[in-house]
């Protein structure tokens, strides 16, 4: 009996010390999961950049030391086509491309500009982050935290496991829409600015454009956007906002823009053929279109001047032949 007894306190001993040493060991695997190597984060707050390196876990929250390497640059409205290049590849901005950020702590740290394209970004902490113009194709956002971060010009239609991170509704729209289409949908009132709608790269697998074809999107604002070879034939924008958009190659046959704005928007490639412009807004617009059957009733550009001779008055570039 006392055999049995000291055999089974020994069992539980055994299994108690097993457990412990598996729990160590888990503990070790995380640790070194999330260790950085000093010398690359050493090259990163040097240079401001690091390409393919191991930044796994490094705590820089609000710190400021990266300021430097920050792309300043906005695209205003005296920028010129095209609009859809790279932010990054002027050389201003950081480049941590392919690198490895996962458990990373950047949360109020100005990022701008900064390129993550590839970038393993599981579990990175981006809460009140800076990051306008930053890149994040094919990044892995897996559980990454943008809570209350400050986004503008993110290119994310291609990026990875964006639905588990935490990330305003506006930017997991943008990614669906991409993934699973916009065409004929409801978007009635949704917010698009300061977003870019471009195609992925000629290169990839599958080769998405943004169709917003047949789309509802009544009163939607695309304020600031950036459209690259969007479709928008066909759909209803009564009332949206695309004010200070940079567009290029759009199309909008057919659509219904009556009481849409384009103050201040700039680009190339309108095709506004068949499209109703009736009651629209184009003061300081600038950029060349196709009007062939527009109704343009109403149309604004400033001052008195209406309709067909609002753009001629303006001297922007018109095709009604084509």
């Amino acid at each position: 009996m006392k055999k049995t007894l000291m055999f089974g306190v020994l069992l539980l001993v055994l299994v108690a010390f097993t457990e412990h040493i598996e729990m160590g060991k888990a503990l070790s695997e995380n640790k070194t999961q999330l260790s950085y190597n000093p010398v690359h984060l050493k090259q990163w707050l040097e240079t401001g950049s690091c390409f393919n390196c191991n930044l796994r876990g490094v705590n820089l929250s609000g710190q400021k030391v990266l300021s430097r390497f920050v792309k300043q640059e906005e695209i205003s409205s005296k920028s010129k086509p095209p609009f859809n290049k790279d932010f990054t590849e002027e050389g201003t901005g950081m480049n941590l491309s392919g690198s490895d950020l996962s458990g990373a702590d950047l949360s109020n740290v100005d990022l701008s500009g900064a390129n993550f394209g590839l970038a393993k970004l599981v579990g990175t902490n981006f809460r009140g982050a800076k990051l306008h113009y930053v890149q994040l194709a094919s990044a892995d956002i897996q559980n990454a935290d943008f809570t209350n971060a400050n986004m503008k010009y993110v290119q994310i239609s291609y990026t990875r496991n964006v639905p588990s991170a935490k990330l305003a509704r506006k930017w997991v729209l943008i990614w669906e829409l991409f993934h699973v289409g916009a065409s004929g949908r409801d978007l009635s009132n949704e917010d698009f600015s300061y977003a870019i709608f471009k195609p992925t790269p000629p290169h990839s697998t599958s080769r998405l454009f943004p169709d917003f074809s047949g789309s509802n999107l009544k009163n939607a604002s695309f304020k600031g956007a950036m459209l690259t070879e969007c479709n928008f034939n066909g759909a209803d924008l009564q009332g949206a906002d695309l004010s200070e958009a940079k567009i290029e190659a759009t199309s909008f046959w057919k659509a219904d823009l009556r009481r849409a704005s384009f103050k201040e928007t700039i680009g190339v490639g309108f095709n506004f053929s068949d499209a109703d412009l009736r009651d629209s807004n184009f003061e300081g617009f600038a950029g060349g279109m196709k009007i062939q059957g527009a109704k343009l009733e109403g149309v604004k550009c400033g001052g008195m001047t209406t309709g067909e001779n609002c753009f001629l008055s303006k001297q922007i570039f018109i095709d009604k032949e084509n």
